[in-house]
């Protein structure tokens, strides 16, 4: 059985499929913005955090469908 890890957004606290929690303050959001980087930049940084997936290794991401 072969699952894509997943991250729930609350705002900027992130938390992910196996209960780590990474919390994004103003002060990181400000360093972030010096440096150029776009939200889905730092939001794609976070999910490679939480994940340990790189986001530029395609291979182990699986489209998921949901109905609700």
């Amino acid at each position: 059985m072969s699952f894509t890890p997943f991250v729930f957004n609350n705002n900027w606290q992130l938390i992910s499929y196996s209960g780590q929690v990474l919390t994004i303050t103003d002060s990181d959001l400000k360093s972030y913005e010096q440096n150029d980087m776009s939200e889905s930049e730092i939001k794609s940084v976070a999910y490679s955090y939480l994940t340990s997936i790189m986001m530029t290794d395609f291979t182990k991401i699986e489209t998921q469908h949901y109905e609700f």
